[in-house]
């Protein structure tokens, strides 16, 4: 039986959780955060109109987020048999909607290529399968069909302080997505992250339709234990 004293402990938050059930259960594990801070002009053009550049102190941000998704589950249904524990890679940004700030994924990669479709199909994020594997400290994400790689060498060192920064840039406790010219919400809670310094040692990054966003030296890198988490389901 998982431990699920944590939806209680809302403090940390922004905003409140909804007032229904939560729907999903999941855990994000062994969290890689490496963030970039980008020209808000170039960041818009990959977003869609109706969403706003979350931005801090005027700048603003796109990071890969590189994670083990575990146990994912309906609330009221047994635990599947397959695809519900799968390496993740994202790359996101930081946006508003209605005054209430989020992350928008510009693209989303699954290392199974049933959890990308099962994903995909539920939710309408752009899963995407790539070949995908990691060690303790490596993580390495190949899409031979777009060109697309990454490859992460590095290690946890110091605890972080929280700061404005860390909290801009990690609690986040929506997702917003469109449909058509419609947005579309997903709430999510989990405790507060729990961040170490991340010291990356070689950082291999190739994403064609990206590259005037990124490149081979991040920022800020951080890394987490990670956290269980609960969504709700969308809201249009």
């Amino acid at each position: 039986m998982k431990d699920l004293t944590f939806i209680s402990q809302t403090e940390h938050r922004p905003f409140s959780t909804p007032n229904h059930k939560w729907l999903f259960y999941q855990e994000w594990l062994d969290v890689h955060f490496l963030h970039w801070k980008v020209e808000e002009k170039e960041l818009r053009t990959y977003l869609p109109e109706q969403l706003d550049i979350d931005t801090l102190n005027g700048q603003a941000w796109v990071s890969f987020v590189a994670f083990t998704m575990k146990d994912v589950k309906l609330r009221y249904l047994p635990k599947p048999g397959c695809a519900t524990t799968f390496l993740e890679l994202n790359l996101r940004t930081y946006v508003r909607y209605n005054g209430l700030p989020g992350v928008y994924f510009l693209n989303i990669e699954a290392g199974r290529k049933d959890s990308s479709v099962i994903a995909q199909s539920i939710s309408g994020l752009p899963y995407r399968y790539a070949k995908m594997k990691r060690t303790s400290s490596k993580f390495k994400s190949q899409r031979f069909s777009t060109g697309d790689s990454f490859q992460l060498k590095a290690i946890k060192s110091e605890l972080v302080q929280r700061t404005t920064t860390t909290d801009f840039l990690s609690e986040r406790y929506k997702v917003f997505n469109t449909k058509g010219n419609s947005v579309v919400e997903f709430d999510v809670h989990h405790v507060e992250w729990l961040l170490y310094k991340l010291d990356v040692e070689s950082l291999k990054i190739e994403y064609p339709r990206f590259e005037n966003l990124l490149n081979d030296s991040p920022d800020l890198a951080y890394y987490s234990p990670g956290v269980p988490v609960v969504a709700w389901n969308k809201n249009v």
